[in-house]
């Protein structure tokens, strides 16, 4: 993979990225913010942040934007489809989505689309958190044992958190998980104390001094995004958007 995060910095802000004790510090992510993206297994202590994209997924920079293609294939296997409960089968996908490297905050927190929001490290998509019918998914759908599924397109995709995306120590704050379209990063379930967080907006996101804003999976709804807080491209998703999933929890 071709994906060096000091070359996506320099591309906007000629900043140099470094790896201090697992962690890298770049700029440009949160408002200007500096951020740390925590790294975890073959990453962690690395100057190579391409590791951070394992399985299926492929990144590159394109001007300012951080490129990501994915067959959309796991890269564990994948159980229980076509089912009773889920007549759909995981296919192979020709997925391009497109992130900003510099998000940008919105004016106003956006509405989650139908389809993917997101993309995870491992090239998986994410949805918001409702089904086709408007209702939540996660409780009223069936999951394999990595908690994703596919819908009508054969897109495996999560609607929650997923274990199987990539390893969390359990110590400290969770590791990078994945990116919404938005260019804000996803991380796991747990802050800087080891604990979940308890001051997330209603998109699922905070600050922090060390990675500025981002979102946090969390174990209740909206359990990954609730809304956009930053601006999203209209071919983010590289045209996948698709009727598979409602439309996410209405704005407050």
């Amino acid at each position: 993979m071709s994906f060096v995060w000091t070359r996506i910095v320099a591309v906007r802000r000629a900043v140099l990225a470094s790896v201090l004790g697992g962690a890298l510090l770049l700029a440009g992510c949160g408002d200007g913010d500096e951020v740390t993206i925590q790294t975890t297994g073959p990453a962690a202590g690395s100057a190579d942040p391409a590791s951070l994209f394992t399985g299926a997924a492929e990144a590159t920079t394109e001007g300012d934007q951080l490129v990501v293609t994915s067959n959309g294939i796991p890269d564990y296997d994948v159980g229980g489809f076509p089912g009773p409960s889920n007549p759909n089968s995981v296919e192979e996908q020709d997925f391009t989505f497109t992130i900003p490297l510099q998000p940008k905050r919105a004016a106003e927190p956006g509405e989650l689309p139908m389809g993917p929001i997101g993309v995870m490290v491992n090239g998986i998509p994410f949805y918001n958190p409702n089904n086709a019918q408007g209702q939540d998914a996660v409780e009223v759908e069936v999951f394999d044992s990595c908690e994703g599924h596919p819908d009508p397109q054969g897109i495996y995709h999560y609607h929650q958190y997923s274990d199987c995306v990539t390893d969390d120590p359990g110590e400290g704050h969770s590791p990078l998980i994945g990116f919404a379209f938005d260019g804000y990063a996803l991380y796991g379930l747990n802050d800087e104390n080891g604990k979940p967080p308890t001051d997330l907006d209603r998109c699922n996101g905070h600050t922090d001094p060390e990675r500025g804003y981002h979102y946090h999976a969390t174990k209740g709804s909206p359990y990954l995004l609730g809304c956009y807080r930053g601006e999203v491209a209209e071919d983010a998703d590289g045209g996948a958007g698709a009727p598979a999933g409602g439309p996410g929890p209405p704005m407050p």
